[in-house]
Protein backbone atom coordinates (compact mmCIF):
# COMPACT_ATOMS: atom_id res chain seq x y z
CA UNK A 1 0.00 0.00 0.00
CA UNK A 2 1.81 3.35 -1.01
CA UNK A 3 1.72 5.96 2.16
CA UNK A 4 0.22 9.14 2.10
CA UNK A 5 0.21 11.94 4.33
CA UNK A 6 -3.35 10.63 5.36
CA UNK A 7 -2.06 8.32 6.75
CA UNK A 8 0.76 9.37 8.67
CA UNK A 9 1.76 12.14 10.55
CA UNK A 10 4.11 14.68 9.48
CA UNK A 11 3.96 16.43 12.47
CA UNK A 12 7.78 16.19 13.91
CA UNK A 13 10.81 18.07 14.82
CA UNK A 14 12.50 17.24 11.94
CA UNK A 15 9.98 17.78 9.59
CA UNK A 16 8.48 20.63 11.37
CA UNK A 17 12.18 21.74 10.75
CA UNK A 18 12.41 21.29 7.27
CA UNK A 19 8.59 22.71 6.34
CA UNK A 20 9.63 26.09 8.40
CA UNK A 21 12.88 26.37 6.64
CA UNK A 22 11.01 25.87 3.01
CA UNK A 23 8.58 28.24 3.67
CA UNK A 24 11.21 31.30 4.31
CA UNK A 25 13.38 29.94 1.43
CA UNK A 26 10.20 30.59 -1.03
CA UNK A 27 9.09 33.92 0.55
CA UNK A 28 12.89 34.74 0.55
CA UNK A 29 12.34 33.78 -3.69
CA UNK A 30 9.57 35.71 -4.15
CA UNK A 31 10.10 38.53 -6.65
CA UNK A 32 10.22 41.94 -6.15
CA UNK A 33 7.17 42.79 -7.50
CA UNK A 34 5.16 40.09 -5.20
CA UNK A 35 4.45 39.94 -1.53
CA UNK A 36 3.05 36.68 -0.18
CA UNK A 37 -0.19 37.80 -0.23
CA UNK A 38 -0.77 37.95 -3.47
CA UNK A 39 0.44 34.61 -4.55
CA UNK A 40 -1.48 31.80 -5.78
CA UNK A 41 -0.29 28.46 -4.03
CA UNK A 42 -0.42 24.84 -5.01
CA UNK A 43 0.49 22.36 -2.24
CA UNK A 44 -0.56 19.18 -0.96
CA UNK A 45 -2.16 19.02 2.09
CA UNK A 46 -2.41 15.65 4.18
CA UNK A 47 -4.85 15.44 6.86
CA UNK A 48 -2.87 18.25 9.04
CA UNK A 49 -2.60 20.83 6.49
CA UNK A 50 0.61 21.48 8.67
CA UNK A 51 1.88 23.77 5.45
CA UNK A 52 -0.93 26.21 6.09
CA UNK A 53 0.16 27.60 9.65
CA UNK A 54 3.97 27.62 8.17
CA UNK A 55 2.45 29.95 5.11
CA UNK A 56 0.23 31.90 6.64
CA UNK A 57 3.30 33.05 9.33
CA UNK A 58 4.92 33.73 6.35
CA UNK A 59 2.06 36.44 4.88
CA UNK A 60 0.58 33.97 2.72
CA UNK A 61 -3.02 34.30 2.42
CA UNK A 62 -5.50 31.35 3.07
CA UNK A 63 -7.88 32.91 0.19
CA UNK A 64 -4.69 32.22 -2.38
CA UNK A 65 -3.65 28.96 -1.36
CA UNK A 66 -4.97 25.51 -3.22
CA UNK A 67 -4.85 22.38 -1.21
CA UNK A 68 -4.51 18.88 -3.23
CA UNK A 69 -5.46 15.83 -1.50
CA UNK A 70 -5.62 12.29 -3.12
CA UNK A 71 -7.64 11.12 -0.16
CA UNK A 72 -11.39 12.07 -0.72
CA UNK A 73 -12.09 11.85 2.48
CA UNK A 74 -8.88 13.88 4.07
CA UNK A 75 -10.45 16.37 0.53
CA UNK A 76 -13.91 16.27 2.26
CA UNK A 77 -12.65 17.25 5.91
CA UNK A 78 -10.61 19.63 4.45
CA UNK A 79 -13.04 21.44 2.98
CA UNK A 80 -15.41 22.00 5.98
CA UNK A 81 -13.08 23.26 7.16
CA UNK A 82 -13.00 26.14 4.76
CA UNK A 83 -10.05 25.15 2.89
CA UNK A 84 -10.05 25.35 -0.41
CA UNK A 85 -9.58 21.83 -1.78
CA UNK A 86 -8.64 19.89 -4.99
CA UNK A 87 -9.74 16.39 -4.32
CA UNK A 88 -7.25 14.19 -6.72
CA UNK A 89 -3.57 13.71 -7.51
CA UNK A 90 -1.04 16.14 -7.89
CA UNK A 91 0.63 15.29 -10.43
CA UNK A 92 -2.90 15.05 -12.46
CA UNK A 93 -3.13 18.31 -11.45
CA UNK A 94 -0.62 19.75 -12.70
CA UNK A 95 -0.61 18.54 -16.04
CA UNK A 96 -4.73 19.76 -16.43
CA UNK A 97 -4.27 23.07 -14.33
CA UNK A 98 -5.93 25.49 -16.73
CA UNK A 99 -3.38 27.72 -18.47
CA UNK A 100 -5.12 31.06 -17.93
CA UNK A 101 -4.40 30.75 -14.05
CA UNK A 102 -0.67 31.64 -13.32
CA UNK A 103 0.49 30.16 -9.94
CA UNK A 104 3.19 32.11 -8.25
CA UNK A 105 4.34 28.97 -5.91
CA UNK A 106 3.76 24.82 -5.85
CA UNK A 107 4.72 22.80 -2.92
CA UNK A 108 4.95 19.13 -3.56
CA UNK A 109 5.77 17.30 -0.52
CA UNK A 110 5.42 13.63 -1.90
CA UNK A 111 5.16 10.34 -0.02
CA UNK A 112 6.74 8.79 -3.13
CA UNK A 113 10.17 8.70 -4.35
CA UNK A 114 11.26 9.87 -7.72
CA UNK A 115 10.97 7.14 -10.60
CA UNK A 116 10.80 7.43 -13.76
CA UNK A 117 7.15 8.16 -14.40
CA UNK A 118 7.13 10.56 -11.75
CA UNK A 119 10.11 12.65 -13.51
CA UNK A 120 8.17 12.80 -16.31
CA UNK A 121 4.62 13.77 -15.52
CA UNK A 122 6.02 16.37 -12.43
CA UNK A 123 8.62 17.75 -15.42
CA UNK A 124 5.66 17.76 -17.88
CA UNK A 125 2.84 19.47 -15.37
CA UNK A 126 5.62 22.58 -14.41
CA UNK A 127 6.68 23.15 -18.36
CA UNK A 128 2.90 24.40 -18.66
CA UNK A 129 2.98 28.21 -19.33
CA UNK A 130 0.69 28.57 -15.60
CA UNK A 131 3.63 27.70 -13.82
CA UNK A 132 6.43 29.70 -15.80
CA UNK A 133 8.26 31.55 -13.15
CA UNK A 134 6.90 29.97 -10.31
CA UNK A 135 8.62 29.25 -7.35
CA UNK A 136 8.73 25.20 -6.99
CA UNK A 137 9.41 22.75 -3.54
CA UNK A 138 9.68 19.01 -3.95
CA UNK A 139 10.42 16.99 -1.35
CA UNK A 140 10.39 13.44 -1.83
CA UNK A 141 10.77 10.58 0.62
CA UNK A 142 14.16 8.40 0.39
CA UNK A 143 14.02 4.51 -0.02
CA UNK A 144 10.92 4.85 -2.16
CA UNK A 145 12.67 5.64 -5.24
CA UNK A 146 14.04 3.25 -7.90
CA UNK A 147 17.94 4.19 -7.85
CA UNK A 148 19.34 3.01 -10.86
CA UNK A 149 15.96 5.01 -12.40
CA UNK A 150 16.70 7.77 -10.38
CA UNK A 151 20.80 7.53 -11.14
CA UNK A 152 20.13 7.93 -15.10
CA UNK A 153 17.75 10.27 -15.00
CA UNK A 154 18.05 12.89 -12.35
CA UNK A 155 21.20 14.01 -14.79
CA UNK A 156 18.58 14.84 -17.58
CA UNK A 157 15.72 16.20 -15.84
CA UNK A 158 17.92 18.77 -13.71
CA UNK A 159 19.56 19.73 -16.79
CA UNK A 160 16.73 20.91 -17.97
CA UNK A 161 15.20 22.50 -14.85
CA UNK A 162 18.66 23.88 -13.32
CA UNK A 163 18.85 26.96 -15.35
CA UNK A 164 15.89 28.15 -14.07
CA UNK A 165 16.94 26.97 -10.62
CA UNK A 166 18.02 30.41 -8.54
CA UNK A 167 17.13 28.86 -5.14
CA UNK A 168 18.84 26.61 -3.07
CA UNK A 169 18.31 22.69 -3.32
CA UNK A 170 19.05 20.73 -0.07
CA UNK A 171 19.44 16.77 0.67
CA UNK A 172 18.89 16.32 4.13
CA UNK A 173 20.36 12.22 4.05
CA UNK A 174 23.42 10.37 2.54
Amino acid sequence: MALSGAEISYISGQKNNWRRWMWNQVKERLPKNKTAKDCLVLYLAGRENADLEEAKRRGFLPANMIAVEADKDVARSLRQQGVTTIAGNVVDVLNCWPLEHKVDVVILDLCAGLGLDMIRRVQAGLMQPCFVGAIVSINLQRGRDDVKAFKSQIGSWLSVIAPSLSGALRNNGP
